[in-house]
């Protein structure tokens, strides 16, 4: 099994743990993973289609140099409702969020909110988890994972991947 399918089946379990009374620990590293399960799923993407995977040493090296932040960065442009710079639609010709398939938005946005909420869960102390949200969004997480594997034939995934890994710096500066 891979890293991220591991992840998210581990995010699963957790937020299925304690029937009774879940423990925010479980809660908390549910969505945690989650998130983390997505991001190294991208994260796989960006470095196959960029370096390949005949050499595991030199995908895994490549797969450090993602930033969470240019990944959220570009999950903006990408999400529903997302804003993107001046010079991706130049570049493009429409606004990404037009022509991206459904699939690819919503992995976008999924990454968004579960980065924040993987924050949330990770350094506000006085947040609260209840199973229901932390089951929801372990869910989302799932449902990214079947959304990307839809979106393969979308023309823009490639752009996409290539933005995830540099964000602003894969763009023209106008």
């Amino acid at each position: 099994m891979d890293l991220p399918e591991g992840l998210i089946e581990h995010a699963e379990a957790l937020v299925r743990l304690d029937p009774r009374k879940p423990k925010q620990a479980n809660l908390r590293r549910g969505v945690s993973a989650a998130y983390y399960a997505l991001f190294h799923l991208l994260g796989r993407a960006v470095a196959d289609s960029l370096v390949g995977t005949k050499s595991v040493s030199v995908n895994a090296r490549f797969r450090r140099v993602l930033g969470h932040q240019a990944m959220k960065e570009a999950c903006r442009w990408f999400a529903p409702n997302g804003q993107p710079p001046k010079s991706l639609v130049t570049l493009l010709g429409a606004a990404p969020q037009v022509q991206a398939s459904v699939e690819l938005r919503r992995v976008a946005e999924a990454f968004v909110v579960l980065q924040e909420e993987r924050h949330r869960a990770d350094y506000d102390v006085q947040a609260l988890f209840t199973r229901q949200s932390a089951t929801e969004l372990v869910a989302r997480a799932r449902l990214a994972f079947d959304d990307w594997e839809a979106a393969k034939a979308d023309a823009l995934r490639s752009v996409f991947l290539v933005i995830l890994l540099a964000g602003k710096g894969a763009l023209p500066d106008r």
